[in-house]
């Protein structure tokens, strides 16, 4: 996923600057201020990537997306609860994802800073695997 980045930024002129983790993140801005945000895969898990990029314009919305190893991501739960997000697939860096609508973004954001767990169901509610929250 992060190689997948590194060649877009690379391809596109950009100079990516530091990548840092921060716990369970890696994170990475260009040069342009286009930064980007994967969650590690969890070990004893079943994997979900989830990917938060978003452009330096100040009004920008930032794009959300994630994909389950595994499955069909229908929603996400936070600490047990569900989000009830809008999740489209779409083709992402060759790969297929689920894209969370732009206007259910920042309340994921908000639920994963204030989560202790959260997990990504199927259409039926079973969950497909977790994404780590730490970070």
């Amino acid at each position: 996923m992060l190689g997948a980045y590194l060649l877009a930024a690379a391809a596109a002129g950009a100079q990516i600057a530091d990548i840092k983790t921060f716990k369970d993140w890696v994170v990475g801005c260009d040069n342009g201020l286009l930064c980007q945000a994967s969650a590690m895969m969890p070990e004893s898990d079943i994997g979900v990537t989830l990917t938060v990029r978003r452009v330096p314009e100040p009004a920008a919305v930032p794009e959300v997306w994630l994909r389950p190893w595994e499955g069909e991501a229908a929603d996400l739960a936070a600490d047990g609860k569900r989000l009830d997000l809008h999740l489209t697939k779409v083709e992402k860096d060759y790969n297929e994802a689920f894209l969370v609508a732009p206007g259910d973004a920042v309340r994921l954001l908000d639920a994963l800073r204030a989560a202790k767990s959260v997990a990504v169901l199927d259409a039926s509610g079973k969950p497909i695997g977790s994404v780590l929250v730490d970070g």
